[in-house]
């Protein structure tokens, strides 16, 4: 997610990071905190669903706890 935002920031004409690049020139600081917030909602929805998959996948690493 991070990555993707960079790259907007980089050189995109669209996407969440260029409306965040857009927001900060102009002083919209609501708009700019909406983007942040559904960029940040994007990526815990993103570690939830890896992370529901990884212990559905990964079954072998469950019984393998250190200690």
């Amino acid at each position: 997610m991070i990555g993707a935002v960079f790259g907007e920031w980089a050189g995109s004409d669209a996407g969440l990071g260029h409306l965040m690049l857009q927001a900060s020139a102009q002083l919209e600081t609501a708009r700019l905190f909406a983007a942040v917030a559904v960029l940040s909602a994007f990526a815990i929805a993103l570690f939830a669903l890896l992370s529901l998959l990884e212990r559905r996948i990964a079954w072998w690493g469950r019984d393998a706890a250190p200690g």
